[in-house]
C-alpha cells in the first residue's frame, strides 16, 4: 500500500513543483538558478494529472499512440459505469497509466464505493464535484475525505467554473481547509480554481508549506495535461 501510494506521490510531486516554480511560488531553495526566459524545451517524461477516460476502442488505440510518443504517463479519471473497463486498461499500461475513480460525492453509497474502488486496485479518485447544496468543507463530505486519508487515496476535486455555470460551492479555499484537518490526504485539484488563481495560489504555497517537513503535500492545483498541448489530443 505504501509502495503504491509513494508512486503516485511522486507523480503528484513533479507536477507541482513544476508548477510552483513556474508560477513563482517556489521556495528559491527548489531551483538551482533563476531563469529570466522560460524554458520551452519539450520534456524528456510528462506526468498529465488529468485525463478523462473514455470507454471506446478509438480513444484508448489514440492514447497509447499519443502517450507513447511523448513518453508520457497520465492520470486517468474513469467514470462509475466504466470502472471495470478503465481498471482493465490501467492493467494492461500500467507504465502509462494511474486510474483514479471518479466517485460521485453526493452518493448514498459514497463510503461503500470509496472501498470498492480500492479493492479494484484504483489509485485515487477524481474528478470529483459539489455540484448540489453543499461546499467541498461542508460537514456532510467529511466522512469522505477522512476514508480517504485512511486508505491513502489521493483526490482530484474540480476547482472554480464548471460547465454548468456552477462554481461558488467549489472554491480553491474549501480545499485548503480539508488539508488543514487532514495532513495526510493529498490533493490535486483541477483547473486552478479559475477564476479564483490568487486564491488557488495563495492556499498551495501555504499548505505546501505546513506539510513539507513531512515530505507530502496537502494541497496542490493542476490544470489538465497534455491534450492540448500535443497539437493532436486524444480523439474522442
Amino acid at each position: 500500500m505504501r509502495k503504491g501510494l509513494s508512486a503516485v506521490s511522486a507523480a503528484v510531486g513533479v507536477i507541482v513543483m513544476s508548477l510552483l516554480i513556474v508560477s513563482g511560488f517556489a521556495p528559491l531553495s527548489a531551483t538551482t538558478s533563476y531563469a529570466a526566459e522560460p524554458n520551452l524545451s519539450t520534456p524528456g517524461f510528462i506526468i498529465d494529472s488529468h485525463t478523462h477516460y473514455n470507454a471506446a476502442d478509438e480513444w484508448e488505440k489514440s492514447f497509447i499512440e499519443v502517450y507513447t510518443k511523448w513518453n508520457a504517463m497520465a492520470i486517468i479519471l474513469v467514470n462509475m459505469k466504466n470502472l471495470d473497463r478503465g481498471m482493465a486498461f490501467a492493467k494492461a499500461h500500467p507504465d502509462m497509466v494511474i486510474p483514479y475513480a471518479a466517485i460521485e460525492i453526493d452518493s448514498p453509497t459514497v463510503l461503500d464505493d470509496i472501498r470498492m474502488v480500492k479493492k479494484m486496485g484504483f489509485r485515487g479518485l477524481g474528478e470529483l464535484f459539489a455540484l448540489n447544496e453543499w461546499d467541498y468543507n461542508h460537514p456532510k463530505y467529511y466522512p469522505i475525505w477522512a476514508l480517504a486519508e485512511e486508505l491513502e487515496l489521493p483526490i482530484a476535486p474540480h476547482t472554480g467554473i464548471h460547465a454548468s455555470g456552477q462554481m461558488s460551492r467549489m472554491r480553491p479555499g474549501y480545499l485548503a481547509s480539508i488539508a488543514a484537518k487532514h495532513p495526510n490526504l493529498i490533493i490535486h485539484a483541477a483547473h486552478f480554481g479559475n477564476p479564483w488563481y490568487n486564491e488557488a495560489g495563495e492556499t498551495t504555497r501555504r499548505t505546501l508549506r505546513q506539510w513539507s517537513a513531512r515530505g507530502a503535500i496537502g494541497f496542490i492545483c493542476t490544470w489538465s495535461g497534455i491534450m492540448g498541448m500535443s497539437g493532436e489530443g486524444v480523439k474522442e
